[in-house]
């Protein structure tokens, strides 16, 4: 079931994000960003770990967003081979102007579940982060906490 149906809630929302989003930003961006905002200083490596990338591809991902001036990269003073990864304040300005655009359209799925169901799910999607997170104690790069509300 979860084979079926997770690739469908991403390409929707995907395609909504795409939409909708009024700037000139991909999904990939938006989750690096959301995954800069909850972890703040994390190398490329981590950031590729948890938004589930190859180091490659996240590192493609960094350059377009340091490119915009939604991120900077900074060497680590205590491993000049880590880079230090933070959202500038554009950066926070995209990704909460991203969540405003998508989010109406979210509520306007999940509203068609009663409450007892959107409970259920809520309470499905924390499950889902706790058994899949890479670090286990970490907090999640979801795109918004509030998707299922």
């Amino acid at each position: 079931m979860i084979i079926e149906a997770v690739p469908l809630v991403m390409r929707t929302i995907r395609t909504e994000a795409n939409r909708r989003v009024p700037l000139d930003v991909s999904l990939p961006q938006l989750r690096a960003l959301a995954c800069l905002q909850n972890h703040a200083g994390i190398s490329l490596c981590l950031l590729a770990e948890q938004l589930g990338l190859l180091p490659s591809s996240a590192s493609k991902v960094v350059d377009q967003l340091v490119t915009r001036g939604l991120v900077t990269r900074q060497d680590d003073p205590a491993d000049r081979r880590r880079a230090i990864l933070t959202m500038t304040a554009d950066g926070q300005t995209t990704l909460y102007s991203a969540r405003q655009a998508i989010l109406p359209y979210l509520a306007e799925r999940f509203s068609a579940l009663s409450a007892s169901e959107r409970s259920v799910l809520t309470d499905a999607m924390r499950l889902l982060q706790k058994l899949f997170a890479p670090d286990r104690n970490a907090p999640s790069d979801s795109f918004s906490e509030t998707e299922t509300k």
